[in-house]
């Protein structure tokens, strides 16, 4: 693996999740670091200046680079997959995430970020958003959740968990200012076929 895929693939692993406009960005800043590795590898970052279609090439060489960064993560049981989704300013954007492919450990990542009760408390939230007909839940019912857990969380820690929920995109805010499904939420159940609370639901190939 080349620099620009190995950077690229650190920032992949490390945020979880990143917009194509952003990851877009990092691939030209890791382009013009690693000039001589892109070179080797037949790596292009087309100008827009330059290039009337750059915007289309520089996406369709993005593609190109997270194949060839997915044929090396099937040693980890991991997968670079992506998916539409509103950002918080309302706008539909693409996202490209880590998912786990392993079915038995698929929410480690966001388990590896909370305490055991505040695990439980994501995986009521994501089968009461599931069950849901609107597929969102209010403010008030996803913090009342935190009544059915097996172990006490306070008010204040239920909002706090919520918040880095929607912070690290597992959840996301509806426009009626509930909570909903976040796009790595939505990834991953895409490639998980258990059936835990957060994975239950119809399972979809990637568009």
């Amino acid at each position: 693996m080349g620099d620009v895929q190995k950077n690229l693939c650190q920032i992949l692993l490390h945020q979880g999740v990143v917009s194509e406009p952003d990851l877009l960005d990092y691939y030209h800043e890791c382009f013009e670091r690693h000039k001589e590795s892109a070179k080797r590898a037949k790596l292009r970052w087309h100008d827009d200046a330059k290039t009337p279609d750059a915007q289309q090439k520089n996406q369709h060489a993005l593609g190109t680079l997270v194949d060839a960064i997915n044929e090396q993560l099937k040693l980890l049981s991991l997968r670079i997959a992506k998916s539409k989704s509103k950002s918080s300013s309302g706008e539909v954007v693409t996202y490209y995430g880590v998912v786990n492919m392993n079915s038995e450990d698929a929410f480690a990542q966001v388990a590896n970020s909370l305490s055991k009760v505040e695990q439980e408390f994501f995986h009521k939230l994501i089968s009461a958003i599931l069950e849901s007909d609107e597929k969102e839940l209010d403010v008030q019912a996803a913090t009342n959740l935190r009544l059915e857990l097996t172990s006490k969380l306070t008010p204040e820690a239920s909002q706090v968990c919520l918040g880095r929920l929607v912070d690290g995109h597992w959840l996301a805010t509806t426009d009626s200012d509930g909570y909903g499904l976040g796009v790595r939420t939505e990834l991953q159940r895409r490639f998980t076929t258990d059936e835990s609370p957060a994975t239950q639901g119809e399972q979809r190939v990637e568009d």
